[in-house]
């Protein structure tokens, strides 16, 4: 079974170590492909052919559809956690103030 084939599910599984770090051990970490700004990817041929975020693929299997007016918000602060226990449903405005002030304000040493 090739990845045009393959479900969603099993390739995303493939990718998902819950292993975690040791500054946040109940993270499930995203394995596979992550974007420049440290997002997980995963392509969902039953989509379109782009890559879609890790994250939200997890709240997808996890808890279902998301509604077009909200964006996908890792409470631990990971962007590479899937795991939908960190995530949480959260308006677009609320969420860039959100995430400007998590990633402008912390210290770059914290980031790494």
């Amino acid at each position: 079974m090739d990845r045009k084939t393959k479900p969603i599910a099993d390739r995303f599984w493939s990718k998902v170590s819950k292993v975690g770090y040791a500054a946040a051990p109940d993270c499930w970490i995203w394995i596979g492909q992550i974007d420049r700004k440290g997002y997980g990817r995963i392509k969902n041929m039953s989509k379109s052919h782009s890559p879609q975020y890790a994250h939200r693929i997890s709240w997808l299997l996890h808890r279902g559809p998301i509604p077009n007016d909200v964006d996908i918000h890792h409470k631990c602060g990971n962007k590479d956690c899937v795991n939908p226990a960190h995530l949480r449903t959260i308006g677009h405005v609320e969420h860039s103030i959100l995430s400007n002030r998590i990633w402008h304000t912390t210290p770059a040493l914290e980031l790494a």
